[in-house]
């Protein structure tokens, strides 16, 4: 199909070809592949940012990183900082049991090397009492690079990804629950007949979920040995999952620090303004022990390299531009808002 090189998920076939299980089970997998690169980019786009970068250092490889294996190490090679993905190696071990040394992979694999890592209380005193050695097997390029320091987002240094996935999976299973109470309201009937009308009545209701007409093939059903049980779906069903799953995407919304007060709580109730309140602390909570815990690390780097590298919270266009509206407004050198002030006092006197 022409959908192939763009890598899209498509099922490719007569579905009367395909067991109704290995249809379920595809219909499953599309929908949390679909809701879950949705999460990631969610994830990835709106969190956090990070500010002053250099032009050496790519923003989307360390924001993956950090949201793949939950840390990324900036370290510097000639002088020139980069950032890649990176892990604990388990060469050195400090009294605190942070490691002192790290393991940085390049996406093209041309860089694959042991990184000494920098803390705040490194003294001299502390590296007596090291576990380990950072000097043992290291190889010409690794004596090359300085200045390593390895960045977490949250102190148990847990990837978000385990995060992401498990709201994933809570609103995909939603979602085709959503998707099988439509059929219900579409055929709100079990059907019963004899064995040798079950091929008939099959293709029949096969059509009938395929939107086609299927009138002629109704002559070949035995209708006195047949027999339709209704089955009783309510339509507010589908606004009780709908709401579920809107629940969901608003809790993994406040813990990426978006405000998700727009929407209606999983009663179908509108939010309070305490709830309101509570809600809008919780999600700048969640952001910012965040990008309080990345930059209390990335000031190591800075101090070592030079750099000005800060981790912030990710403006949006609307939040730009009202920055800038009201910074014009107190602008003094503004010209509209001088001759607001003139007409201002013009009245007044």
């Amino acid at each position: 199909m022409l959908y192939d090189s763009f890598m899209i998920p498509m099922f490719q076939g007569d579905i009367g070809n395909i067991t109704k299980a290995k249809l379920a089970k595809h219909e499953n997998s599309r929908t949390f592949y679909v809701v879950l690169m949705r999460l990631i980019n969610m994830a990835l786009d709106y969190r956090y940012s990070l500010d002053k970068l250099p032009e050496t250092i790519d923003e989307r490889v360390v924001k993956q990183s950090l949201l793949f294996y939950g840390s990324v190490v900036f370290f510097t090679i000639g002088g020139t900082p980069i950032a890649l993905s990176g892990v604990q190696d388990g060469k050195v071990l400090d009294i605190y049991g942070n490691p002192k040394s790290a393991f940085i992979f390049s996406r093209n694999g041309k860089l694959n090397e042991n990184v000494h890592l920098n803390y705040k209380y490194d003294t001299e005193l502390l590296r007596k009492y090291d576990l380990g050695s950072f000097t043992e097997n290291i190889s010409d390029i690794s004596k090359q690079i300085d200045n390593g320091v390895i960045v977490y987002e949250n102190k148990t240094r847990t990837p978000f990804i385990w995060t992401v996935i498990y709201y994933a999976e809570r609103i995909a299973d939603t979602l085709r629950t959503l998707d099988l109470d439509r059929r219900w309201l579409k055929r709100p009937f079990i059907p019963r007949c004899e064995e040798s009308e079950a091929k008939s009545f099959d293709e029949s209701l096969k059509k009938f979920m395929s939107n086609e007409d299927f009138t002629v093939s109704l002559h070949a059903h035995n209708i006195d040995k047949t027999d339709i049980f209704t089955v009783d779906i309510g339509a507010d069903l589908i606004t009780h999952v709908t709401q579920l799953a809107e629940w969901y995407e608003n809790q993994f919304k406040i813990l990426c620090g978006i405000d998700a007060n727009g929407q209606i709580d999983k009663k179908g109730e509108n939010l309070i303004t305490g709830e309101l309140t509570i809600d809008n602390m919780i999600t700048e909570a969640n952001t910012n022990t965040v990008i309080e815990e990345m930059n209390w690390q990335l000031e190591v780097y800075n101090k070592l390299v030079g750099t000005s590298i800060e981790a912030v919270m990710t403006k949006t266009k609307q939040d730009i531009e009202e920055s800038e509206e009201q910074a014009n407004i107190f602008d003094p050198k503004n010209e509209n808002t001088n001759q607001k002030n003139d007409e201002g006092g013009a009245e007044n006197d």
